[in-house]
């Protein structure tokens, strides 16, 4: 039984590193994402979730539409969505993708809070100027 130890002892550790390494999710109406944890400051990252329709085609130049999806699987909220047309965006700075579809939030906050948690929220809307 002795020589058995050290490979419970390696599997229950394993365990217990892959559930550490889990990402956030959070689930919303319409599905669930999963997000980042930064580690520095210990949030917990959701970025680039859509709000509304994309202002495409026959959305284009008019007011914004709900997200009229759902989906089963978690969807990857881990990146920064592509930033938004605006005055001078012919001048944008080489790597930053700019797109019509950015109608997006990024939310953080503290990691290993409960769903009920009230917190404060602060928010920036940006200008495109």
């Amino acid at each position: 039984m002795r020589p058995l130890q050290p490979t419970i002892l390696a599997a229950a550790l394993l365990l217990v590193s892959a559930s550490a390494t889990d990402p956030p999710t959070v689930t919303i109406k319409n599905g669930s994402y999963y997000g980042a944890h930064q580690e520095t400051y210990n949030q917990d990252l959701f970025l680039g979730m859509p709000y509304a329709q994309p202002p495409v085609g026959d959305l284009r130049f008019r007011n914004p539409e709900p997200l009229n999806t759902t989906w089963s699987d978690s969807k990857n909220a881990t990146e920064y969505s592509p930033e938004c047309y605006g005055y001078g965006s012919d001048q944008w700075v080489l790597g930053n993708v700019i797109s019509e579809d950015c109608l997006t939030i990024n939310v953080v906050h503290p990691s290993g809070i409960s769903a009920d948690t009230k917190l404060p929220v602060g928010f920036w809307i940006h200008g495109g100027g």
